[in-house]
């Protein structure tokens, strides 16, 4: 009985590829088989999990790169506008921030008693 992908329920947890490999290669899977005594087909798998990993993990390096140089960039707009004689009072703002958390706070306790 097939699914809808063309796989048998008893094939669902791996599949078969006949692949050719240049010599070079195919001597080094047997290399490596040899190293980590296992059959030629594992020493593939592992070869190309790691891979898939590796790849994985340069991707996720490559954006939190990009995510940095978007966090600078930002960074050096709002210097530019703190500038001393920008007119820009940090204070000012702070105090904003912290007095908005806590007429939240107090309008959330408030509800809550009510």
């Amino acid at each position: 009985m097939n699914t809808p992908h063309g796989i048998s329920p008893a094939e669902g947890k791996s599949k078969k590829f006949l692949i050719n490999l240049p010599i070079e290669s195919a001597k080094k899977a047997e290399w490596l088989a040899g190293e980590l005594n296992v059959s030629k087909a594992e020493a593939i798998r592992r070869a190309v999990s790691a891979y898939a990993e590796q790849l994985k993990n340069e991707n996720e390096q490559e954006d939190i790169h990009r995510r940095r140089l978007s966090a600078y960039a930002e960074l050096k707009e709002i210097r530019k506008m703190i500038k001393p004689d920008s007119g820009f009072n940090a204070v000012r703002v702070i105090r904003e921030y912290r007095d908005h958390d806590r007429l939240a706070l107090l309008k959330e306790r408030q509800e809550k008693q009510e």
